[in-house]
């Protein structure tokens, strides 16, 4: 669905989006403000509440973290078998270096350490863009499931050598109207860091605490045409209308679940696409 009417708001980082969710300024009251007013529910929010979620936003989600390397350990040893030149490190004799070639040393030669030699070759970047709009219905069991797999995905991806950059973006509508959030939630230099990138994907409250905190930021005019605070329902989720990259992960409608029998399929699917696994 195109919309006419977006305003976008971008973040370079999620410790900017948290700052704005937390601090940012509204005409709304604040009995009108569901990230903050919502009670915690399981199915909503994981039972996270608003402060809860500010608390996981900054240390990270173990939890969530656990269940994308399991899944990851699936396709690890695939991964590395189909790309050995970025698991297997390459090493040469040196004057210098970290460990020692006992043959050599006992012949008398200088050469005789060992130097681990950089890994210097083409890393391509997948950039993956993540809705994480999702329906009042859709249970937060759902949504951790996806997101558990584009964590994986974004593990698997790197350790076949490519790196990742991740947008994870926001867009509800109504009418001819959108409000867009777009978040860089990892740069493809950034290493990987598990706990976070997993709140931001597979966490409910991602959505339903953070991001409506800084949807009720925008200007009152947009919130008033998608309908965002109170009890109006911030909007339908849409299809996202800027870049949508180059594993483009949709928003979840009434009628799309994920669950635990397909997200194994999906991240072979994608590997396939990205051309990590042979066909």
């Amino acid at each position: 669905m195109k919309v006419t009417n977006v305003t976008t708001l971008t973040f370079g980082s999620v410790a900017s989006l948290i700052e704005t969710s937390v601090s940012g300024w509204t005409t709304l009251r604040d009995a009108d403000r569901n990230s903050r007013e919502s009670k915690p529910d399981i199915s909503w929010d994981a039972g996270a509440g608003f402060d809860g979620s500010v608390t996981l936003a900054t240390s990270g989600w173990a939890a969530g973290a656990e269940v994308a390397r399991n899944l990851a350990y699936k396709f690890v040893q695939r991964v590395r078998e189909s790309h050995a030149e970025y698991a297997q490190p390459a090493f040469a004799a040196s004057v210098v270096g970290s460990g020692v070639n006992v043959a050599r040393h006992i012949a008398g030669r200088p050469d005789s350490m060992v130097r681990r030699l950089p890994v210097v070759m083409d890393r391509p970047v997948v950039h993956i863009v993540l809705s994480s709009a999702a329906s009042g219905g859709i249970g937060g069991d759902a949504i951790t499931a996806r997101g558990a797999a584009v964590t994986a995905l974004i593990d698997l991806l790197e350790l076949s050598g490519r790196r990742v950059r991740l947008t994870v973006v926001n867009t509800s509508s109504k009418n001819d109207t959108a409000l867009e959030i777009r978040v860089t939630a990892k740069r493809p230099e950034d290493r990987m860091q598990t706990d976070a990138i997993a709140f931001v994907t597979a966490h409910p409250a991602f959505l339903r605490r953070i991001i409506f905190g800084v949807m009720e930021t925008a200007a009152p005019a947009v919130r008033r045409a998608i309908g965002i605070g109170g009890r109006n329902g911030y909007g339908s989720p849409t299809p996202v209308q800027g870049d949508q990259g180059d594993v483009y992960v949709k928003e979840m409608s009434w009628s799309q679940g994920w669950s635990d029998d397909n997200v194994n399929t999906w991240i072979e699917d994608v590997l396939r696409e990205q051309g990590v696994l042979a066909d």
